[in-house]
C-alpha cells in the first residue's frame, strides 16, 4: 500500500496506521514531510480492512488519510 500526501511542513514527523478499532498497527518516522511525498507499506504489515493514516509533524501539524485495503 502507498500513502501519498502534500502540503505538510518541512519537518521530521511520524506516520501511524490506525485500525478502525483504534489500535495503532504500524508506525514509522519520516525525515521530511514537505512536498509531494509518499511512503510504501508492505502488504504483510496490514490485513484487509479500513485504516486511517495519521501524519504528524514535529510541531504538531497533522493530516489524516483514509485507506481501504
Amino acid at each position: 500500500s502507498t500513502i501519498r500526501w502534500n502540503g505538510m511542513p518541512n519537518e521530521t514527523g511520524t506516520l501511524e496506521m490506525i485500525a478502525m478499532d483504534g489500535r495503532i498497527v504500524y508506525t514509522t518516522t519520516i525525515a521530511s514531510l514537505a512536498g509531494a511525498r509518499s511512503v510504501q507499506i508492505a502488504s504483510s504489515e496490514l490485513g484487509a480492512g479500513v485504516y486511517t493514516a495519521r501524519l504528524r509533524s514535529a510541531s504538531g501539524v497533522s493530516k489524516t488519510i483514509q485507506l481501504v485495503k
